[in-house]
């Protein structure tokens, strides 16, 4: 990297964090108001029984709908960003991002690395999957299933996307990753890697440093546990619910 851009200042859109931060704020604007003008009536329940039971509905489906878009704005914003620079620009932009430190409230909220926020991703997946199928008779039919599998699907592509970064991040530190392509990868092509590895399926894409392995080895045994708990909990959730 030269001194250029050493001194260049990386846009704050690219900042994980920050984009997460504005996410969350646009997906609760859109949620909330919408569930509180459809759900008006049941809020007006007479009795306190009525109004409990209909008031933790609500949070149910605001939680999951919050959930839901929330991963569409900042995935969609993640992909917009990085996916249309060219591997010069990624590279400088990820080397620099690189070096950073996060900080006690990065960590805390689940963006302190690709396996925090992958277990953050997978406390929110089984929590609104158990919560959502233990509610769903009190739902119209199919309602709670969707709901519980738009979860776990916004949860598993969140890991992927931050282990895409993960890997951008590691291959501009010098932890490079063998491509079968002759360009230089962009961001499509680490997202690639990480898709495949999320799937436990092989890839023609291999580390060449010990970083990169480790990073790799820790992405499958991620995924894999991801896999055999989320998806396999939701699948069982939702087939209990639909055979009632």
């Amino acid at each position: 990297m030269d001194a250029d851009d050493e001194q260049q200042t990386v846009p704050r859109a690219f900042n994980d964090p920050w984009r997460a931060q504005w996410s969350s704020l646009l997906a609760t604007l859109l949620v909330v108001p919408a569930l509180l003008i459809v759900n008006r009536d049941r809020l007006h329940a007479e009795s306190l029984r009525e109004w409990v039971a209909g008031s933790t509905d609500l949070l149910l489906l605001l939680g999951s709908l919050t959930w839901i878009v929330f991963g569409l704005l900042y995935l969609g914003w993640t992909q917009l960003i990085f996916g249309r620079l060219d591997a010069a620009r990624l590279s400088a932009i990820t080397a620099r991002q690189a070096r950073e430190r996060h900080t006690l409230s990065d960590e805390l909220s689940g963006f302190g690395g690709p396996v925090s926020w992958s277990v953050s991703t997978a406390i929110i997946a089984v929590l609104v999957s158990v919560f959502v199928m233990l509610n769903a008779d009190r739902w119209p039919p199919l309602v709670a299933p969707v709901l519980a599998i738009a979860v776990a699907m916004t949860s598993w592509v969140s890991m992927t996307y931050a282990y895409a970064l993960r890997y951008a991040r590691l291959a501009a530190s010098g932890a490079t990753f063998r491509f079968s392509i002759a360009e230089e990868p962009r961001f499509v092509d680490f997202l690639s890697l990480s898709f495949l590895t999320s799937t436990l399926h092989g890839s023609e894409i291999h580390p060449t440093t010990r970083a990169g392995l480790k990073a790799v080895r820790g992405h499958a045994l991620t995924a894999f546990m991801f896999n055999a708990v989320v998806v396999a909990l939701t699948v069982s959730l939702v087939v209990t619910s639909v055979s009632r």
